[in-house]
């Protein structure tokens, strides 16, 4: 957790003794199929990056939504009713496929269970990031405006720095895309490209 005194640079933020990368639900129900095209385009661009970061020692966090619990989460099927969604709520709905990871976890990465928005809220995460001793996490993944923002509110009331490499997280709407990363930047972390962290992290070789 990040107890700074003083405002840290970009490089001292990102350094990779105390960053992790942060995947939320890179998963097939929210990146492929009919949004293959549209959320999914993050996921080679977060393969590269992930090989950089594995290349720098930075440890790699995967977030995977239980779709399940969500589903039976008491305020889900209220708010997806209202707005039309409720395709997991069908009795054939194959929850397993729906929620596989669409980039494979490689030896040494860590994959934490998540059951509503937030990669915080009842889950594994914080131990993790303490035990690992970390201050930074790098949010990736989808949807912008839904769980990576969530997360990023999240990590800014713990205590943690959080950036946001604007080219590695989509959504299915632009312009709420565009509102949360506006949103972020103002009020909860630092918004840039993913080559700025690439670059920094180079510098340290």
């Amino acid at each position: 957790m990040a107890n700074e005194k003083k405002t840290l640079s970009f490089d001292e933020k990102i350094d990779p003794s105390h960053t992790a990368v942060v995947i939320v639900d890179v998963q097939n129900m929210f990146c492929r199929g009919p949004l293959q095209n549209v959320t999914g385009v993050v996921i080679e661009p977060i393969k590269n990056f992930l090989e950089k970061a594995r290349e720098s020692g930075v440890p790699i966090i995967f977030i995977q939504q239980d779709i399940k619990a969500f589903r039976d989460f008491s305020l889900t099927k209220e708010l997806f009713d209202r707005h039309g969604r409720a395709e997991i709520f069908k009795e054939d709905f194959d929850f397993e496929s729906a929620g596989k990871l669409c980039i494979e976890p490689q030896p040494g990465d860590f994959v934490i269970r998540k059951t509503t928005y937030s990669s915080f809220f009842e889950t594994e995460l914080e131990n993790k990031l303490r035990e690992l001793g970390i201050k930074t996490i790098i949010a990736t993944g989808v949807a912008t405006n839904v769980c990576v923002e969530t997360t990023v509110r999240s990590a800014f009331m713990h205590g943690y720095y959080a950036v946001i490499p604007e080219d590695l997280t989509a959504s299915y709407d632009p312009e709420l895309r565009k509102a949360a990363l506006i949103n972020m930047d103002q009020n909860f972390g630092e918004v840039c490209k993913s080559d700025k962290i690439i670059d920094s992290w180079k510098n340290r070789e």
